[in-house]
């Protein structure tokens, strides 16, 4: 097996573990030390978490500025400090609540919330206010203000609700910086009786689907002795970069590009992906890193190719 692989892991991260766990238990794998993920998923819950290998740990920053979508269970009735089912019970609805619910109220209420909105992150999370997480503070018992900040919830689909059993299903697609925990505590409060994450599963980030995403167990296969490697299962670096338009240099302009001078470019404003054109003998366009073109020149913002 290569012992320095690079490129993306589309990881299914089981719940339980933390997203620094899922690069921890990736770099015991691999022997590689240099490894990101996209963009952190709750310990509790279960799905797609993009990780990048080598030089791809470095464009980590782009790719979390993807879209995500989440299905999502909700309990009704109960407020928590930490906006799910695990955390401690500070409200609890009356009992026999749920018989002043209207399916139909409920199914409005979750959709008054598609559209671009303020947020209040939960008092758990990771977010840094003066430098410390948002977790180590109410650990403590510290009071800290909590940013709002805003968010797109662009579409939410209500897939099943259970009055009778205080419950409800649905998707979720939203852009970055999204808590669906602050969600369902939203949601909660229009209707008055509370509500809390009680499952979540993301099964989109970005490009990466949950349908072909890799669990822990068959990345340890792959890579135990005797094994294939990490094989189809690695992707390349510019694998989730197809977004952004594609812009190819033949030698000389290459190597002033890999070398930090800038170079012609033609085309509009915006961050490129940048390539060395097809060499001798038919190899494959060489990806060497992003640049930003304006005013007619590109220059690099991420090298990842060695010097040309």
């Amino acid at each position: 097996m290569d012992k320095r692989p690079e490129g993306m892991i589309n990881f299914l991260k089981p719940a339980g573990m933390t997203s620094m766990d899922a690069v921890s238990f990736l770099r015991r794998l691999t022997g590689v030390k240099r490894i990101g993920h996209t963009g952190t998923l709750d310990p509790m819950a279960a799905g797609v978490l993009p990780l990048c290998l080598g030089g791809a740990a470095r464009l980590a920053e782009y790719l979390a500025e993807d879209d995500k979508a989440y299905c999502c269970e909700m309990a009704l009735g109960l407020k928590t400090d930490t906006m799910d089912v695990w955390g401690a019970v500070l409200e609890r609805a009356p009992e026999g609540f749920e018989r002043e619910l209207d399916e139909e109220a409920l199914r409005r209420a979750i959709m008054s919330f598609v559209g671009r909105m303020s947020q209040k992150p939960p008092a758990y999370s990771a977010i840094k206010v003066s430098g410390r997480k948002l977790y180590e503070y109410a650990r403590a018992g510290e009071a800290a203000p909590v940013p709002e900040r805003e968010v797109h919830i662009k579409e939410i689909t209500v897939k099943r609700i259970n009055i009778a059993e205080r419950w409800a299903l649905m998707d979720v697609r939203c852009s970055k910086g999204t808590y669906i925990r602050s969600l369902c505590n939203d949601i909660g409060e229009a209707l008055g009786c509370g509500a809390a994450m009680s499952g979540l599963v993301r099964t989109v980030s970005g490009c990466f689907r949950i349908e072909s995403a890799h669990t822990a167990e068959e990345l340890a296969a792959a890579c135990a002795e005797g094994g294939r490697g990490l094989g189809g299962m690695l992707l390349p670096s510019d694998y989730p970069l197809r977004g952004m338009r594609a812009v190819t240099l033949e030698k000389t302009a290459a190597r002033r590009f890999v070398n930090g001078a800038p170079v012609a470019s033609r085309g509009p404003a915006d961050l490129v992906r940048v390539y060395l054109g097809q060499a001798a003998g038919g190899e494959p366009p060489v990806f060497l890193g992003i640049g930003r073109a304006a005013e007619g020149i590109l220059r690099a913002e991420k090298v990842l190719c060695p010097a040309l």
